[in-house]
């Protein structure tokens, strides 16, 4: 009990301590506040530069934005997503892969004025019910061209297992499950296109 009570004591001591140390900028780094267009809820996913000077925000509102850092101004490249939280930005072509909670979408702005306009799905071989926590993150690429993402396993809260709120029965009461193809689940997608299960048993990766 005495050593319980000599690591509490280590560990209270060690947390005030840190938060008596005033936030330092690490060197090479700068800071900017960016205005947010009014009446927009970003709720970034994921971010990626185009260029020195285009920033892309993703949302899970469904929306990417560009940024353009050297005169400040917003422009909505592309809407009508599903949860989007993660972008890649290909900058041989300037095509953007975003993951979406069903798919990875590769958007592709076709006639050069700013905006995707084509939404082209590149995979979506894994499974998806309605349940809130089935997220899908990613997309990161590898030196051969293969994508790389990750799902979330469902969720259920007391009382929803065999009501009729979510995924009836397959989720139990306050546990972390399976409603749905390879959640909990990392995946690659390759050059082709195709799904392939990478690795398992994790929650929420």
């Amino acid at each position: 009990m005495k050593l319980i009570q000599i690591f509490i004591f280590t560990i209270c001591c060690s947390l005030t301590v840190s938060a008596a140390r005033p936030m330092v900028k690490p060197v090479g780094y700068e800071v900017e506040t960016i205005e947010i267009p009014k009446g927009i809820t970003l709720g970034v996913g994921g971010m990626a530069f185009m260029d020195r000077t285009t920033m892309l925000i993703c949302t899970r509102e469904g929306e990417v934005w560009k940024y353009n850092t050297k005169d400040g101004q917003w422009q909505l490249y592309a809407d009508g997503l599903h949860e989007s939280l993660g972008l890649w930005v290909d900058h041989k072509t300037s095509d953007v892969y975003v993951m979406q909670r069903p798919e990875l979408t590769r958007l592709v702005d076709t006639n050069k004025d700013g905006k995707a306009d084509l939404y082209q799905s590149i995979n979506a071989g894994w499974g998806l019910t309605d349940n809130y926590h089935e997220y899908t993150f990613g997309p990161v690429r590898d030196s051969k061209g293969n994508f790389y993402g990750t799902l979330n396993t469902s969720l259920s809260w007391p009382g929803w297992a065999g009501s009729d709120k979510w995924d009836k029965a397959r989720v139990h009461d306050s546990k972390m499950g399976r409603a749905a193809k390879y959640r909990g689940w990392s995946f690659q997608i390759t050059p082709k296109g195709e799904f392939v299960p990478y690795s398992l048993g994790m929650r929420s990766p």
